[in-house]
């Protein structure tokens, strides 16, 4: 492989066409030996939106994760999803609880109907509360629990770059790709 198609800069930032990666076998976390591997995700900025509305400008990658840090890393993201969703369920409820409220204390000095507005409003809240919650809290333990960031991936030339938190792990992945 030639020089010029892999690189690695002084963040630790690995560039490199996504057929070319060799990574040993060896856990991207704690380099404990494993033939276990996991799938990261990344891609261009907001390569998630993308990902939802069904346009495919992310990358899988399938690195080796030994069996505990990969259930660690499912712990967290359903730890930070739990979270999300008592937060996101304590939002809605104050919501609604708040709507009511409104609607009970504006009752008689609005027009017929207007009332309605604050019940509207605070069950609304609640359904985004109950929703939103659990998708800000997936994507905080995401972003909090990371061993291998993945962005800048060009779906044209295949390129893309990957940070490990163990940056010996990243010289490593440099060192059997050069080759």
């Amino acid at each position: 492989m030639k020089e010029e198609e892999i690189s690695i800069n002084e963040a630790g930032w690995l560039r490199a066409k996504i057929t070319l990666l060799e990574f040993p076998k060896n856990c991207c976390k704690c380099s404990q030996a494993t033939e276990f591997t996991r799938e990261y995700y990344g891609g261009m900025k907001f390569w998630w939106l993308f990902r939802l509305i069904g346009i495919e400008w992310y990358v899988e990658i399938p690195i080796p994760t030994c069996e505990n840090c990969n259930h660690a890393i499912k712990k967290a993201k359903k730890k930070g999803t739990l979270i999300g969703l008592l937060i996101g369920a304590i939002i809605g409820i104050a919501g609604f609880i708040g709507g009511v409220a409104i609607s009970v204390l504006q009752r008689n000095s609005l027009p017929d109907g207007a009332a309605d507005i604050g019940i509207i409003i605070g069950g609304t809240t609640f359904v985004l509360g109950l929703i939103g919650g659990p998708l800000i809290g997936y994507f905080w333990a995401e972003a909090r629990n990371v061993t291998v960031k993945i962005n800048k991936y060009s779906p044209l030339s295949k390129a893309v770059s990957i940070k490990f938190d163990d940056a010996e792990y990243a010289k490593k992945v440099f060192e059997r790709t050069k080759q």
